[in-house]
């Protein structure tokens, strides 16, 4: 299992595509937390974490190929943050 995470986490980047996809993502949902806000006086504090995410998931997704284990570590950090800010929410 543990070989399992190492790949998944530590693959190479998938390219600026999908980095590209990721960052409208991220933007779509930090925009719908900011709509929400303007317009309603409504918090959703999930979107803009998952938003943030995703921004900074894009970046990890973005880089080249040979920078590997950087994008790991970026990977692992956007899910623990996540994970903390949505316990704490």
């Amino acid at each position: 299992m543990l070989n399992t995470i190492k790949k998944v986490l530590f693959r190479k980047p998938d390219g600026r595509e999908r980095g590209l996809a990721l960052l409208s993502l991220a933007v779509v949902l930090i925009g719908y937390y900011i709509y929400q806000v303007r317009v309603h006086s409504f918090y959703i504090q999930p979107a803009l974490i998952i938003g943030i995410a995703f921004a900074i998931f894009a970046l990890s997704e973005s880089l080249p190929e040979d920078k590997q284990k950087l994008a790991g570590v970026i990977r692992i950090v956007v899910i623990l943050g996540a994970i903390v800010c949505i316990i704490l929410i």
